[in-house]
């Protein structure tokens, strides 16, 4: 099995809605940096995880349960993994014109925002009234569009986590990557911090996985 993010083709299918944003009179760059930065607050975001973990993640999910994480496409800051009809999907979020969306193609959702955070919280929203709808369409002639909605959030913060892990997340809320060879401390606890995954020591099993 392949990792098959831009395999799939999205069509939006919603009601025209209009996302105002707090931050507009803010220059696009502090917005898109202040967005990336709130996104370590947030349960619903892994980090690097790659595809395979998200799907064991997901795997005991109920249906329309997501998780977002970083694209492992260059061109792409972030991926959505989620669950529709008893299957995990995966596609990849777009930033272009200083917003964030679903797109494919030349087709891009009227539900956009600045903040990357706002733009999933809305997409929830917008879930939950059933005013927000995706269909995944199949690269195989003839299958059915899958319906993807965004209703239940994996946190991350459900699961236990050891002091040492906890720790390296509050050093890397208030230092950046870069300034940790700065740090007055050994090698072994500097290669410690500098992992690239810190938002989650490890990925449970199916009979390990917490209520959401």
């Amino acid at each position: 099995m392949k990792d098959n993010i831009c395999e799939h083709q999205i069509v939006k299918m919603n009601k025209n809605s209009e996302i105002h944003s707090d931050e507009q009179n803010r220059p696009p760059m502090m917005i898109q940096l202040a967005s990336l930065q709130r996104l370590k607050e947030v349960g619903w975001y892994w980090g690097p995880l790659n595809w395979i973990e998200a799907e064991r993640l997901l795997k005991d999910k109920q249906d329309y349960s997501f998780i977002v994480r970083d694209s492992s496409h260059r061109h792409y800051f972030l991926a959505i993994t989620f669950k529709s009809q008893g299957d995990i999907h995966h596609t990849r979020i777009e930033h272009s014109n200083n917003s964030f969306s679903f797109y494919h193609g030349t087709s891009k959702s009227q539900c956009t925002s600045p903040d990357i955070v706002e733009f999933i919280e809305n997409t929830i929203e917008h879930s939950k009234s059933g005013q927000f709808m995706f269909f995944i369409r199949s690269n195989i002639p003839g299958q059915p569009m899958t319906p993807v909605r965004l209703l239940y959030p994996v946190s991350r913060l459900a699961y236990m986590s050891s002091l040492k892990h906890i720790a390296r997340f509050v050093i890397h809320r208030h230092i950046s990557r870069d300034l940790i060879d700065d740090l007055d401390l050994p090698r072994r606890l500097k290669s410690f911090l500098k992992e690239a995954q810190i938002y989650t020591e490890n990925i449970p099993s199916s009979d390990e996985t917490a209520e959401t």
